[in-house]
């Protein structure tokens, strides 16, 4: 039998990144880890966030990409060979 997974920390994704929308909904639909941080995308934004790996807010936390737009993202991905980020959209 597999060792039961434990949680040691959560936090909500509107208290770690400065933004004005802390009552919107946030669909998180996709995560990449990278250089001590989370990558996180929303089925419900086009911004892309970046969330240390402490899970506290912090100068390095924040949202990335062009909230203008109406459409969300499904997936994320990085291919360090090429040093790019992809996003896959619905």
């Amino acid at each position: 039998m597999a060792p039961a997974l434990k949680l040691v920390c959560e936090s909500k994704i509107c208290d770690l990144i400065p933004c004005d929308q802390r009552s919107k909904r946030w669909e998180a639909s996709g995560i990449l880890v990278k250089d001590s941080c989370y990558y996180v995308v929303f089925d419900d934004r086009t911004e892309m966030a970046r969330i240390s790996d402490d899970l506290r807010p912090n100068g390095k936390n924040g949202l990335f990409g062009m909230s203008h737009l109406v459409w969300g993202y499904e997936g994320i991905t990085y291919n360090a060979d090429k040093r790019r980020y992809y996003l896959l959209v619905e």
